[in-house]
């Protein structure tokens, strides 16, 4: 079936969930996401790769949350805008 509006064309990577990517980011750590998606919480210095990912688990809570609440707390705003600041700010 093909759309007829362009607007509404979505790429494959489009329908994942955040934790699709993360699923995706832990198989292939090293080579690709290691260093431009490691982020450790609160005081930690080390970690492994799964505790490094824990900010895409928390993301997709958020995410969840809205869709049936429509609104997020002053910590969980906080979070998201650091993520947003952390993966789109910076890279320009």
């Amino acid at each position: 079936m093909q759309i007829e509006d362009e607007d509404k064309e979505v790429e494959d990577w489009d329908c994942l969930t955040i934790i699709a990517y993360r699923s995706i980011a832990l198989k292939n750590w090293r080579p690709i996401f290691e260093k431009g998606y490691a982020r450790l919480d609160g005081d930690k210095k080390t970690g492994n790769k799964e505790d490094k990912t824990k900010w895409m688990v928390h993301l997709e809570k958020i995410r969840n949350k809205t869709v049936h609440d429509y609104y997020v707390s002053e910590e969980e705003f906080s979070f998201v805008e650091n993520i947003y600041d952390w993966l789109i700010k910076s890279q320009n």
